[in-house]
């Protein structure tokens, strides 16, 4: 299934509301999407591709919609108006209400705005019978698509986006991919997206007091059975969480990649008191270790994560970082805690729980060529994405 994001990247909790009031969509930093704002529409899964853009057809204005196929392309801003249009200045975007949706600010001769649509046209690289989505009409008209949002799924990590051709039902768009291109279509398999600027989660509805689960990209339970990656939850704000061994034996430092396209080195949660690891899942706010997993170490294939007061010689101040790994190769049982990062903001933050203190907010901190997680007054933003072979 392909999956989108309005941009950054993650699973996020939306407050409980009435069935009877339809729910606003956020973007990723937890803002109610807006008419006044232009957004970015980008993939939810991670390293599947940029944002979507246009490219013309070949028949004067029209302009069909696809996918960029570089990752760090965010694609082309895009601005939604709920309908009716007379209220659009007022109104938020709302889940399954009807939208217009346009290309914005474009450099073209056609206009500086294309309006989505369904088109039968299909470009002569593309064989057989498929509807494509298209922007601006050949006459560089408007055409009046209209379009909704809807979640996908009760615990996934993303919207999707639909059709709703007059007096038919609304139908999901997806990939199709021909030919060195990955055009938006009417497809079997929807598309899970981040907005940028536009992205919001939908977890499920739990009682406050029942400590609510933790869930990847995909919109599963986190469990301590699977290994998975830990990434920034904004996109192009670099790569996945990993490890460095820097002349204290087997004591390793936690740091982040720097290039955005690499996820890392796999981790493994395990829930507290251990005995019962297997059987929980992982929860919000509580007590968990966190390892370094399968690794090719002379160490261990495993390295457990504390604080430590180690410092190193590139780095100026006092300042605590995050360490894996004993310099004798045992573990240190380092205790942490996985939370919201925000009340409707989409993705989690990590913390360190050292003995008899107070529970500590993770980031990173830049230092030279390095960005090494720290005890930071900022806290990093984050999202699991599972690791699916081993």
């Amino acid at each position: 299934m392909n999956f989108l994001i309005f941009l950054h990247l993650l699973a996020i909790s939306l407050p409980c509301i009435p069935i009877t009031v339809s729910e606003l969509v956020y973007d990723i930093e937890g803002k109610e999407l807006s008419s006044k704002e232009n957004y970015y529409i980008l993939p939810a899964k991670h390293l599947s591709g940029g944002g979507l853009t246009t490219i013309p057809s070949g028949w004067l204005c029209l302009h069909f919609v696809l996918q960029e196929r570089n990752t760090t392309l965010l694609g082309t801003p895009m601005r939604f108006t709920p309908l009716p249009w007379k209220r659009s200045t007022e109104e938020p975007i709302r889940l399954s209400s009807d939208i217009w949706i346009e290309f914005h600010d474009l450099d073209s001769f056609c206009a500086t705005r294309l309006d989505w649509h369904l088109t039968d046209r299909l470009p002569q690289t593309l064989s057989g019978r498929r509807q494509l989505l298209a922007a601006g009409n050949e006459d560089g008209g408007r055409s009046f698509g209209v379009f909704r949002i809807e979640k996908n799924g009760a615990n996934m990590t993303g919207y999707k986006l639909m059709a709703c051709a007059k007096k038919e039902s609304c139908n999901d768009l997806g990939l199709y991919a021909s030919k060195g291109k990955t055009w938006l279509a009417i497809d079997d398999m929807n598309f899970l997206l981040f907005l940028l600027q536009l992205l919001a989660i939908s977890l499920p509805c739990i009682p406050r007091n029942v400590a609510e689960l933790v869930y990847d990209t995909e919109g599963k339970e986190l469990t301590s059975k699977h290994n998975y990656y830990i990434l920034p939850a904004k996109r192009l704000s670099g790569g996945g969480l990993t490890t460095i061994q820097i002349g204290e034996q087997c004591l390793h430092f936690v740091l982040q990649e720097r290039n955005s396209t690499n996820l890392g080195t796999p981790l493994r949660l395990t829930p507290l008191p251990w005995k019962r690891s297997t059987q929980e899942p992982i929860r919000l706010s509580r007590d968990i270790w966190i390892e370094f997993h399968d690794l090719d170490s002379f160490c261990a294939t495993m390295l457990d994560w504390h604080l430590t007061d180690r410092s190193l010689e590139t780095l100026s101040g006092r300042r605590q970082l995050l360490a894996a790994g004993e310099e004798w190769g045992g573990r240190s049982f380092g205790v942490f805690r996985i939370d919201k990062y925000g009340a409707d903001v989409m993705g989690y933050k990590l913390m360190a729980c050292a003995k008899k203190e107070a529970c500590k907010d993770l980031g990173v901190y830049a230092s030279k060529d390095k960005t090494w997680l720290a005890v930071t007054d900022e806290p990093l933003m984050v999202v699991f994405v599972r690791k699916t072979s081993y």
